[in-house]
């Protein structure tokens, strides 16, 4: 029940600033006027969570199959890095419909990254660094499909 009234109220927050920024983008007069807001600063370098539809049948007419990074390289300089890289894989070929992609950290310790079809592909954000390493698999699958490492660009 508690945690119900806290959702709530929290919901209600969210609305009532929602109908003040649309009243102010519409120009309602009976509103005071106040600074404009301000983005945060996460919000240029956020990415989509997904390909589109086009996208990954253009992944597919590629003709590339396996695990890749576009960009492959990345700046290690964290400021210019921002706007991260793309995952795109392509392993239809060896049967498999659907694929988990994984993050390889230290000691051989995988972290999941996303999941999808044969063919698709996984924005990233900043964070991914030269170095980092990234392996496909079938779910319940301890094989590689493929495997990438980023790259590093001098910048």
């Amino acid at each position: 029940m508690k945690n119900a009234i806290v959702f709530s109220m929290l919901l209600a927050a969210a609305l009532a600033g929602c109908n003040k920024e649309q009243q102010q983008a519409n120009g309602n007069a009976s509103q005071p006027a106040s600074k404009p807001a301000s983005k945060p600063a996460t919000t240029a370098r956020k990415q989509p969570r997904r390909l589109t539809a086009a996208q990954v049948a253009q992944i597919g007419a590629s003709g590339k199959t396996g695990l890749w990074a576009e960009p492959a390289d990345v700046c290690s300089d964290r400021v210019k890095r921002r706007a991260g890289t793309t995952l795109e894989w392509n392993v239809q070929a060896t049967g498999t419909k659907a694929v988990v992609v994984y993050l390889l950290e230290a000691q051989g310790k995988l972290r999941r990254v996303t999941n999808g079809d044969a063919i698709g592909g996984k924005p990233v954000g900043g964070w991914v660094r030269p170095g980092t390493t990234f392996v496909i698999r079938a779910p319940n699958n301890p094989q590689d499909l493929g495997k990438v490492v980023i790259g590093k660009k001098d910048c």
